[in-house]
């Protein structure tokens, strides 16, 4: 599991959901290429202060919304 960022955070990928059309260019009726959907879990304490260090959030980004360390 390499660790990958989102605006500076250190996050994890847990999954690989599958491959999705980009929804960028589906807002603006544009085609739509296929992108990576990943489920990343960034631990609490990386986003907030307070956050405590056993607590995680799971969310849903698409490859080319993450930067490789």
């Amino acid at each position: 599991r390499t660790p990958h960022y989102l605006r500076g955070h250190k996050g994890t990928i847990v999954r690989h959901l599958g491959d999705h059309p980009n929804p960028e260019d589906l807002a603006f009726a544009r085609p739509a290429p296929k992108r990576a959907l990943y489920h990343v879990t960034f631990p609490m304490a990386e986003l907030w202060p307070e956050g405590r260090g056993d607590d995680a959030l799971v969310v849903e980004l698409y490859e080319h919304w993450l930067e490789r360390p």
